[in-house]
Formats: C-alpha cells, structure tokens, sequence
C-alpha cells in the first residue's frame, strides 16, 4: 500500500510559516511498518492554512460541517473549483455558516468551475441555490433529471441553467473499464468511478445511483463515495481495476452507514484517512459496524474526538481520545485535507 510521508524539509517549511498565524497542535499518524504522517490541527480558522503555500502548488479538499448530509469543496492545483453535494436533512438548519465558509474559500473569484450532485437525494442538493447564491457556475454534472430534485424547488433552479451547462451522467457512458474524467482539471484528475448504476432491487434506488469520483493529486488519491450502496461498490469492483482503488483518503459513503463501506470495498479501499460527513443522533451514523470495518487500515493518528452508533436510535459511544485517522464532522467540524502531491494533511476545526 502507498503510504503518504512527509519529507523534513517540508515539514520545517510549514513549521516555520504558522509560527504567529495559529495556534496548533501538530498530530503524527503511524503506519505498521513504522511510516508516518504528520498532521496539524490549527485552532483557529481553517483558511488560515490556505494562505501558508502557493494556491499552484497543492489541491485541498474541504469536507463542510452541514449536519446531516454533504458538502465537498475541491480547490485543485491549477485554480479550478469543484463542489461535490450541498444538502442536509438537519431540521431547521442554517445554511448560512456554510454560505460564509464558501465564500471565503473561493476568495476574489467566486465562481464553481463543476458542480456535481452525486444523486437526488434532498441531504446532497436541498441547500445549494443558498449557499452558491451570486456564485457561478461553470458546469452542472448530476445522476437523473432536474425533475427528481423537487425539495426546495432545486428542480427549477437547476432549470434557470441552459441544458448545454448540465450533463447527466449515464451508466452506459460513464461506468466504463478504465474509468473516464469528469472533465479537465490540470494536475488534478478527476474519475468516475461509478454514476447511475441500476438500483433496482437495492436497499436504496437513488443511493445506488450515486456519482463515485476519485480525485488525484501527485501520488495522493481521494476517493468521495457519495452515499454509494453495497451494491454500487460491487459494480465498481467488478469494473475498477483493484490498483486503482488504494487510495489515502475516503469520504465514507452513505454517512458511515452499514449499507455502505462493506468488507470487500474497504479491503480495496485500504483508506489511511476516512472521513465521516453526519450530523443528527437520529440516523445512528456512523455505525460502529462500519468503523470496525476501517479501523484495520487507517493510520493511528493522536487523540481527537469522535462518536459512533451501534445502531439508529441507540446511545451514542462518544470519545474525546479516539486514536485513529478517522474524522467526524458532528464532532471535528469542518475538516480539510490539503496536499502537495506526496503528502497529506488533514486539519479541522474542533
């Protein structure tokens, strides 16, 4: 398996450049055989980061703290944007933090070079003519037709957007053996991995349905699972050669629910660092049955807090000295994941 490491020169660049920004804490994840990562987590705002190497030179990919549902913000090397989702079913949820943290991010040009709405589902779309109000967009990439997206009457904001700005993305053009680019992103290489595979018959139709991407910067890999099934990962596994599946970093499909993540993906997978987008104690994610699947191939990171379920409706297992690289949004806030092409590191915000 790859392992992400980073050079001493780097680290002492980085070291050198936060001294007075932020206050931090800097956490070292370790391999088996002895590798490492080192992670910084700044207390203060995520974007001070972002100022501390030049834009050209690194991608970040932004997980939001939108409670229950998605939000992904890709910055890639050569300035291109990309958000991946924008949805919560969080009752009553304000989508203005996530507004204001967009905006900040994007900077003097806002503007969303791609959109992509992995699958109509209202937690990974309901919230995006809020929080991309007065930003463009380049290009809209999504599974199904505008007509599915009815919540917030998403279905008719998307139809403000000439059809030459969308593609739907089909089984028959974009589940193909190699995977095809969404699109061109410079150094950055964007795949899809799996976009409306059939549904039928499946725990959830519109789940199954989900875009699967795999964004590459260098020799780092991240791979954004949407709220892909067990059925959807079989029919990447089938198509996808296994080499292609080791990634560093997964966005843990489905919210870390146990209709996703199952044993044979993970054993492609082998994420070091897995992300869980979740919110509300109601939907019991991330399951303790789904962590227990990651934690023989995640790093060991240094205390953090977390929580998991072991089942919906039960009590939450909290902790505040959780040791392994996996990252909650309910409890880290938002979280970042920022390379140079060899390395990775993960900050966030609590």
């Amino acid at each position: 398996m790859k392992r992400t490491l980073i050079g001493f020169c780097v680290v002492v660049l980085m070291l050198v450049a936060w001294t007075g920004l932020a206050e931090r804490q800097t956490e070292r994840f370790t391999f088996p055989d002895g590798s490492t990562i080192v992670q910084h987590k700044l207390i203060s705002e995520a974007e001070t980061f972002s100022k501390i190497v030049s834009a050209d030179k690194r991608m970040e990919v932004h997980f939001l703290n939108v409670g229950q549902g998605d939000c992904i913000l890709i910055l890639c090397p050569n300035g291109k944007r990309i958000l991946v989702d924008g949805g919560s079913s969080t009752k009553k949820f304000d989508p203005s933090p996530a507004k204001d943290y967009l905006v900040k991010q994007l900077g003097s040009q806002q503007r969303i070079d791609a959109l992509v709405i992995t699958h109509p589902d209202k937690d990974h779309y309901n919230i995006l003519p809020d929080i991309l109000e007065d930003i463009d967009i380049g290009h809209i990439y999504l599974t199904g037709k505008p007509n599915e997206y009815r919540v917030a009457n998403v279905n008719q904001w998307l139809r403000e957007f000439p059809a030459s700005d969308r593609t739907i993305l089909t089984a028959k053009k974009f589940n193909t053996k190699p995977p095809k680019k969404l699109g061109d992103f410079g150094e950055a290489q964007v795949v899809v991995l799996a976009a409306n595979v059939d549904g039928t018959g499946s725990y959830s139709e519109t789940n199954t349905r989900s875009i699967v991407l795999k964004v590459s910067f260098g020799t780092i890999d991240i791979l954004l699972a949407g709220d892909a099934t067990l059925d959807t990962e079989a029919d990447i596994l089938e198509r996808v050669a296994l080499s292609a599946l080791d990634v560093e970093c997964l966005k843990v499909g489905h919210h870390g629910s146990r209709t996703s993540t199952g044993v044979d993906w993970v054993k492609a997978v082998k994420p070091e660092v897995a992300v869980v987008l979740a919110g509300e104690k109601i939907y019991g994610h991330p399951t303790h049955e789904t962590i227990q699947r990651l934690e023989p191939f995640t790093a060991t990171a240094d205390p953090h807090r977390f929580v998991y379920y072991e089942k919906k409706g039960s009590d939450p297992d909290e902790f505040t000295d959780y040791a392994e690289a996996i990252y909650a949004t309910s409890k880290s806030g938002n979280i970042v994941a920022v390379t140079e092409g060899k390395a990775i590191d993960i900050t966030y915000d609590n």
